[in-house]
């Protein structure tokens, strides 16, 4: 689970009786990001499914925020929209910033309009921090052992045929 909202009672209990474990964790910017943004005003703008989480972290960073603009949840930017979020920012006179779930679709875009979206763009650079990370290593190492005793294993860099 991501965030720090917590777990509904029903959740937890369902995964439970499924034997399916739940390791919960939140993102955060990653160090020394905030006074690299803070003075410069932006357009922010973000495809995710609670784009006004981003918008709220970054304003917790003393980002000043001309404006924000969100898209649904893994949004492919058009040209069209890359186009009104430059021309937004020319009138703004701001500078863009994304997530970088939202940066990874952006190396994707092929137009002119795109490509300098793409280049003109900050990106906002996160980490996930697990609240409990040895029980999450502990699970991972379950996983593991018990695919490589099936079989169905293969090593970074072989091919299982």
């Amino acid at each position: 689970a991501l965030g720090a909202e917590p777990l509904s009672k029903d959740l937890v209990q369902r995964a439970k009786q499924a034997a399916v474990p739940i390791c919960c964790a939140t993102l955060q910017p990653s160090i020394d990001v905030g006074p690299n943004l803070t003075g410069t005003k932006f357009i922010a703008f973000a495809g995710i499914g609670r784009p006004e989480k981003f918008f709220s972290t970054l304003r917790e960073l003393g980002v000043i925020l001309a404006q924000t603009r969100s898209f649904p949840d893994h949004h492919f930017f058009s040209n069209k929209d890359a186009q009104d979020l430059l021309d937004l920012a020319d009138r703004e006179e701001a500078s863009l910033i994304t997530t970088e779930k939202d940066a990874v679709r952006l190396r994707r875009a092929d137009s002119a309009a795109g490509k300098k979206l793409r280049e003109q763009t900050e990106v906002l650079p996160v980490t996930a921090l697990f609240s409990d990370l040895p029980g999450l290593d502990a699970l991972l190492i379950q996983h593991l052992t018990a695919a490589r005793a099936s079989h169905t294993y293969a090593p970074p860099g072989t091919r299982r045929d």
